[in-house]
């Protein structure tokens, strides 16, 4: 039986419960707690806990320094009906979410997903808590353990991330005025994927997205940690659109990273890209990007379950142009075991390059360890 981190969640929550009369308003020391969510994160598969194969030094520390608890157990072993439980404090067989919400498992049943409206989550529950331990204040007119409660219901509608349009359709009980955060993902408004510059695009702007209301585009003049905030009283029936262009993006790694110098991937949106041996008939593992790659996009509904593939041009190692097709990198290796390749060269004469370097390895390899040890 697999002991998951997430489990902590409820002895934290009994932690705070219980140190909560030791920390007054008047304590200056107020309580932190951090939750670590790990997916599929084995009791074994930790230092602390006696695994050899996986060093986790950091959660070791942390172990070493705090408090173990081991007699924490999940209600469910599979990732959405363990996370329903976490969020809401229930069992979440209760309300019928006992299964991952997916087609091919058990009693799945496509009118009955997700939590139900009626079961609010747990930070509601403890919300108020937290708000009393940080020193705060409860107002009276708040109609839900402190914290006021509109109910109301959003729609949303898209075929992202192969498109670019994200409807939503606000269902408010009655008008209410409140303020509606949505995240501008990040390779939308960086010239990079990430934000540290391990990674950059080719090139060096944002892309132009649009957020609508009612198909007024509202003018943004900054973001709030990455959202644009909309406050307004809201109706039923109001829609808002997001708009995010999705050019196909080439993306070069640092160069002090080795292994990716002098090479170029592929990035449509989010979703990062792969050339796989079953779409291209050449070797896959030794082609670059042609200078003018004439890279376009193609959704393909019966292929790998409905994506977006790449088509455009590459060398091969013979120096000779050849139609290419790239599809998304999830999607790999659901056809057999083939080669598979993210990065393409950026000059095809680095493969020459790189094979006199593998034979130069081969042929003195104390060499290579002193230079990889050095």
């Amino acid at each position: 039986m697999r002991l998951f981190i997430s489990t902590i969640f409820y002895s934290f929550l009994f932690i705070h419960l219980s140190l909560y009369p030791l920390f007054g308003q008047n304590d200056p020391v107020k309580p932190n707690f951090v939750l670590i969510v790990a997916d599929d994160l084995g009791y074994a598969d930790l230092g602390f806990q006696g695994s050899k194969q996986i060093p986790t030094p950091s959660i070791d520390r942390l172990a070493e320094s705090g408090i173990i608890f081991t007699n924490g157990y999940v209600s469910s072993p599979v990732c959405s009906p363990s996370r329903a439980g976490l969020i809401t404090g229930k069992n979440q067989v209760s309300f019928g979410f006992d299964n991952n919400l997916f087609p091919a498992q058990p009693g799945f049943d496509p009118n009955y997903v997700g939590l139900p409206l009626t079961d609010l989550v747990l930070s509601l529950d403890i919300c108020p808590t937290f708000i009393e331990a940080a020193g705060g204040k409860i107002s009276e007119k708040d109609n839900y353990r402190g914290v006021n409660i509109i109910p109301f219901l959003i729609v949303q509608e898209t075929d992202y991330p192969w498109k670019e349009k994200v409807t939503f359709t606000i269902q408010p009980d009655s008008p209410h005025r409140f303020k509606l955060a949505l995240r501008i993902p990040g390779w939308a408004r960086t010239n990079g994927c990430f934000p540290s510059d391990i990674y950059r695009f080719d090139d060096n702007k944002e892309t132009e997205w649009k957020v609508s209301v009612n198909s007024k585009i509202i003018d943004v003049k900054s973001l709030n940690k990455g959202y644009v905030q909309i406050s307004r009283k809201w109706k039923t029936g109001d829609k808002v659109e997001l708009s995010l262009p999705m050019p196909t993006r080439q993306v070069y790694s640092h160069p002090n990273i080795e292994t990716t110098r002098g090479k170029v991937a592929l990035m449509r949106g989010p979703v990062l890209y792969c050339l796989e041996a079953p779409d291209n008939n050449f070797n896959v593992l030794g082609a670059a990007l042609a200078p003018d790659p004439e890279i376009e996009h193609e959704y393909k509904q019966d292929f790998l379950g409905g994506v977006t593939v790449l088509n455009g041009i590459a060398i091969n190692s013979g120096n000779e142009p050849v139609q290419f097709t790239a599809i998304p990198y999830y999607a790999w290796q659901n056809r057999g075991i083939h080669e598979m390749t993210v990065w393409m060269y950026q000059d095809i004469n680095q493969i020459n390059d790189d094979k006199t370097q593998n034979i130069k390895d081969q042929q003195n390899p104390n060499e290579t360890i002193k230079e990889l040890t050095r």
